[in-house]
């Protein structure tokens, strides 16, 4: 991973989850991930795909 922007700030779960919907619904070929912010360093651990996406 080579670079990590945060794209807005939520008070509730529900609120993230419908706008990363709405997110990857437009960009459909971006990586997305929802983070909770409490944490000083993210915890993602990238794994190759090995099968087809459809």
């Amino acid at each position: 991973m080579e670079e990590i922007a945060p794209l807005n700030k939520f008070t509730s779960s529900p609120a993230a989850m419908r706008a990363y919907q709405e997110f990857h619904r437009e960009n459909p070929n971006k990586e997305l991930y929802v983070l909770h912010t409490n944490r000083k360093e993210p915890k993602i651990i990238e794994k190759k795909w090995l099968g087809v996406r459809r």
